[in-house]
């Protein structure tokens, strides 16, 4: 190295420290004496001229140029050519592939700080070359030339399938940590992806290039789940399910259908399964899971036999039809309801917001008793049979006096009508009415006296009967002939007519 001394206004500009090049009046020569300096003039002759003469008092620039050892100055850039290090890149581990012994030193600059080798591989910085010399020969400076890192790879997500978009080339490694341990290398297929969570690729090193940059797929969480509630009253979903929405009966959603823009049958019970569907932008959403509760039971009424009603008054909060399918029901009043025998009636306890309509309650209402079977006993003009404790009955329809039975029998007026009926009970309902007629009396038989044979004229058939008494006592039987009279009292009878007619009253 050397140092060129120019006074900044004369021609002589120095080009090689050892030689002049010609004899340019220009050129000047360093002479071996330090304290002179060798210059030309125009005719060519040379003269010692001390520096102190020539240069002093004068303004200096300085340059200093480093040339290599062995090389010559051939110019004013400031450069130093590089020569290669005798060492090489370990591109997978980041170091030097030799180890660096302590005849030698490094450093990241060539101004230092100088570190001595240890016998060991010296990391390295991609894009920052390293600086190699001897100990011995500090200034025999050798460059590593350290390229830069490669950009990073660029990964998307594909939404709809929960995967990477492209596939993962085995060149290429991810992990689920930024500091990539426990990287996974490609293999050629796409890989999935995790809502909510980060991976990180990067290209593999290879025998040339560090591995690149780390990119961060930063993936999206899954978007909350749709908001889907029951509409009881309707047992339909609370809003219209739309396309955008798929939904199903089970957690995985195979099967799974899209929505029509309508609001979805609900069956009590049973689960459904709603989410929204992927799309470019975005996951499929979280899982909205839909419990329909199952149907209340039915209502509890009974029949309240005595006063034809149900048991108890049906709430307003209950409805009641006529037919199981509850067509035309009519919501409860509060009050106990008529019933009619033999008509059964369906009641149901009504949807509210927070639960389906019960299940339905049919309420059998058996049918009206057959009517008890009473007749005349038209000879003792009473009943034939005894009346049941049973049964009541009343001269009226409408049976608002009845009278229940005493386990004897009821006399019997001859052209009155009787009613009879079951009585109600725990179980059945009061019978129909079983109507009984009596017929009048019939007209008394007409015979008269045959004085001289103190007979009846005419013959006493065995319709009839006789006697003396007025109460029939000691009654006789017609014959078929006249009857004998006593001349002081006699007694034609009427018509005997068993089971038919009352008897009719004698004459005297």
């Amino acid at each position: 190295m050397g140092i060129a001394v120019w006074d900044g206004e004369s021609s002589c500009l120095p080009s090689t420290w050892e030689e002049a090049l010609g004899n340019h009046p220009n050129n000047c020569k360093q002479a071996s004496n330090a304290a002179t300096f060798t210059a030309w003039n125009e005719n060519g002759e040379t003269q010692d001229v001390p520096y102190q003469d020539y240069f002093f008092p004068m303004k200096i620039k300085i340059i200093v140029v480093a040339v290599p050892q062995g090389a010559t100055f051939s110019g004013w850039d400031n450069y130093l050519a590089e020569p290669n290090a005798p060492y090489t890149v370990d591109y997978a581990n980041e170091k030097t592939n030799e180890t660096v012994s302590s005849a030698w030193e490094y450093a990241g600059s060539t101004l230092g700080p100088w570190v001595a080798g240890a016998s060991s591989k010296v990391n390295l910085t991609p894009g920052a070359n390293k600086y190699f010399r001897k100990v011995i020969d500090p200034s025999y400076v050798k460059t590593l030339k350290v390229s830069a890192r490669p950009a990073a790879p660029s990964v998307s997500v594909n939404f709809t399938n929960e995967t990477t978009v492209s596939a993962i080339p085995t060149t290429m490694e991810y992990s689920t940590n930024s500091g990539m341990t426990g990287a996974i290398a490609g293999t050629g297929a796409v890989i999935p992806v995790t809502p909510g969570s980060a991976l990180y690729f990067r290209n593999k090193a290879t025998v040339s290039a560090f591995s690149s940059e780390i990119y961060s797929l930063n993936v999206a969480a899954r978007p909350s789940a749709p908001l889907v509630g029951i509409d009881f009253i309707n047992e339909k979903t609370d809003i219209a399910i739309p396309a955008t929405m798929e939904y199903a009966n089970n957690q995985d959603f195979t099967g799974s259908a899209s929505g029509t823009a309508t609001n979805l049958d609900i069956v009590p019970g049973s689960t459904l399964y709603f989410r929204n569907k992927a799309t470019a932008i975005a996951f499929k959403s979280e899982i909205k899971t839909l419990v329909a509760p199952t149907r209340p039971v039915a209502p509890v009424y009974s029949v309240d036999f005595l006063n034809e009603s149900t048991n108890v008054a049906v709430s307003a909060s209950d409805e009641y039809a006529s037919t199981s399918d509850m067509a035309g029901a009519s919501a409860g009043s509060g009050t106990k309801l008529t019933l009619t025998p033999g008509n059964n009636i369906f009641l149901r306890t009504k949807a509210s917001g927070t639960f389906f309509k019960s299940q339905v309650q049919e309420l059998t209402v058996p049918v009206r008793p057959a009517a008890p079977t009473y007749t005349i006993d038209f000879a003792n003009e009473t009943t034939q049979q005894d009346v049941s404790s049973n049964d009541e009955y009343d001269t009226d329809a409408s049976m608002l006096n009845a009278a229940a039975g005493q386990g004897s029998k009821i006399p019997v007026t001859p052209g009155s009508t009787f009613y009879f009926r079951k009585k109600a009970t725990n179980l059945n309902f009061r019978s129909v009415n079983n109507t009984l007629t009596a017929s009048s009396r019939p007209a008394a038989p007409l015979f008269t006296i045959d004085y001289s044979k103190v007979t009846t004229v005419e013959n006493v058939p065995a319709s009839v009967i006789y006697s003396k008494n007025s109460n029939f006592s000691s009654s006789n039987d017609g014959a078929g002939v006249p009857v004998a009279l006593d001349p002081v009292q006699f007694c034609i009878l009427s018509l005997r007519l068993p089971r038919m007619h009352m008897l009719p009253k004698c004459q005297h």
